[in-house]
């Protein structure tokens, strides 16, 4: 796979799905980000809307046997664009 630029129609496939997948788990519902994986989770925007909040919520998320590092990504990517913030430089 290494060194590739475009797979083939499977792979392009299974990644449209795993995307589509991801998108239904981590989702914005009116001003919650909702994260729909087993019991579920619906964060107020307001309880992320600083660096340190949206960290703090990672932390705790980190502590679930069910989180993965893709809807963490997610979870802070839909954080930081639904308040306006930007991404801390790196």
């Amino acid at each position: 796979m290494l060194g590739k630029i475009l797979g083939s129609d499977e792979e392009l496939a299974l990644l449209k799905a795993q995307v589509k997948d991801l998108s239904e788990k981590v989702k914005v519902v009116d001003d919650h980000i909702v994260i729909d994986i087993e019991c579920g989770y619906e964060v107020r925007r307001e309880l992320c809307d600083t660096h340190e909040k949206i960290l703090a919520w990672v932390l705790y998320f980190c502590d679930r046997p069910w989180i993965t590092s893709d809807v963490l990504r997610r979870f802070i990517s839909i954080a930081i664009r639904e308040n306006g913030l930007k991404y801390p430089e790196q």
